[in-house]
């Protein structure tokens, strides 16, 4: 996620607000969490990072444990923590933001038969998911097992075969005796793979023993969003481990890479995959998702950071919602590491405010294949002082004739109309408490592709709400 596009900002200025989230009937994002063991060394702190520190509140630890079906639900970015990334991959750039769904409630009988998740650290080298990790936590570990599910889908065995060769080719010339012995792990895992590969019997699946299985999936996982990609299965989690390099030489080609940047490769990813494994064989990983803050300070001016998700808790996204309960996996986007250094829009240089966002969704199903989704997404915008939100609102937005003034316990409010769509105005909601300005965003979108906004009122009633909420969090923060 790019920090100078905002997920539900209306554009600055001489552009009119339009609602970014409204495309293709979803807000859910599959793919960010953190907090765990500190990579190679043992420790089990999971909050103990190279930039985090412990002075600095989980706002969402769960207040119990979270299960999915009859398993323990596992944090994705506990399972690859900032520290980890940071000894694996290099430090975290300052503009670097984690993005994450993550459980705050179990989920006893999932629809279908696996909860997908994922942890991603953008810009940690540069644009887009420089590391991911994604998991598919199944109710069943015999349906991780079967391989032609769980993995055949996704892979083409001449590709894992062309991938090793070039591994191979790679150490011939730049001989690492670690990389190496990873090599032939890969190598192990693949011929797994090929003998189990249409495998279906239970009880041969439950006996078969994946405890070191990984595999090299990096030329076949075409729109994964990284150059490398390794996918392994623990009890009932399938995961991937997404890689791209600083020099970015190209998804889904790695014969751009050069034979030492191979070999530096597999070594990174053998101690990613090795702490993904570890930490998975943690039955008392932290649940927690991911820090709100990843850098060292949570002040931006006089104004303390919060935590949307613990703003819109699922009581106020129900009561906002019109009674809708929350049964999804919730979406949130961090702050980046260094939120106080400014940034300014490349087209107009208008000043970017930190922010970080959260959002839920529910779900009503309306027969075996097809759910209605309700979605409420919350983001948070920092002015450095209530003069400095005051001055960010009165430079970067301009008031029109179809906007309207929303009466709310706020301090301002504000619905922006999207003339884009001249038929059916967009609103996108603004408002301000004190040196905090939200962005609100409430729709349904129906199986068939059809999406309706919320009602004028709701927002109002919305917007009391998250006040209320917002002034709460603010007095815990202080």
């Amino acid at each position: 996620m790019n920090p100078e596009q905002p997920i539900i900002s209306p554009e600055p200025k001489n552009n009119r607000p339009l609602i970014i989230g409204l495309i293709g009937g979803g807000i859910l994002l599959i793919g960010l969490v953190i907090g765990v063991v500190a990579l190679m060394n043992g420790s089990s702190d999971p909050k103990k990072t190279t930039t985090t520190t412990s002075e600095f509140q989980n706002w969402l630890k769960p207040s119990s444990e979270i299960k999915i079906a009859k398993y323990r639900y596992v944090s994705a970015c506990s399972v690859l923590s900032p520290s980890a990334v940071e000894a694996t991959f290099g430090k975290l750039s300052p503009n670097t933001v984690i993005q994450e769904d993550y459980l705050d409630q179990s989920i006893p009988d999932p629809n279908p038969n696996e909860v997908n998740m994922n942890c991603s650290y953008n810009h940690v080298s540069g644009d887009g998911p420089d590391v991911r990790l994604e998991t598919s936590q199944y109710e069943d570990a015999a349906d991780a097992k079967q391989l032609s599910r769980s993995v055949g889908a996704l892979v083409r065995p001449d590709d894992i075969q062309a991938e090793l060769d070039l591994y191979s080719k790679a150490l011939k010339a730049k001989p690492n005796a670690d990389a190496k012995k990873f090599l032939d792990k890969l190598t192990t895992s693949f011929d797994t793979f090929k003998k189990y590969q249409k495998v279906y019997d239970e009880d041969e699946l439950a006996s078969l023993n994946l405890k070191n299985f990984v595999l090299p999936v990096s030329d076949t996982l075409a729109g994964s969003g990284n150059d490398f990609a390794f996918v392994g299965i623990h009890d009932n989690v399938f995961w991937t481990v997404g890689h791209t390099p600083a020099s970015r030489k190209g998804l889904n080609d790695l014969s751009k890479y050069s034979d030492q940047e191979l070999v530096s490769e597999l070594l990174s990813m053998q101690k990613a995959t090795n702490t993904v494994v570890s930490n998975l064989n943690n039955k008392s990983l932290d649940q927690s998702p991911a820090p709100t803050i990843i850098g060292k300070t949570d002040t931006y001016g006089s104004t303390k950071l919060l935590e949307p998700c613990a703003v819109m808790t699922p009581s106020v996204f129900t009561a906002i919602t019109g009674g809708k309960v929350q049964n999804n996996p919730v979406d949130r986007t961090s702050a980046s590491v260094d939120f106080t250094a400014k940034r300014y829009t490349k087209i107009d240089k208008t000043l970017i405010l930190p922010r970080n966002d959260c959002s839920r969704q529910a779900s009503e199903p309306v027969d075996v294949i097809h759910d209605n989704n309700t979605y409420a997404t919350f983001e948070i915008n920092y002015g450095n002082s209530v003069e400095g939100a005051k001055k960010y609102l009165a430079n970067d937005f301009t008031v029109g004739p179809n906007d309207v003034a929303l009466q709310t316990d706020a301090d301002w409010a504000m619905s922006f109309a999207n003339p884009i769509e001249t038929d059916a105005y967009k609103p996108v909601v603004m408002f301000r408490v004190g040196p905090y300005v939200g962005n609100i965003n409430i729709y349904s979108a129906t199986y068939d592709g059809g999406s309706t906004d919320a009602p004028q009122e709701q927002y109002v009633q919305a917007i009391n709400a998250l006040t209320a909420s917002l002034k709460q969090n603010i007095a815990k923060a202080k």
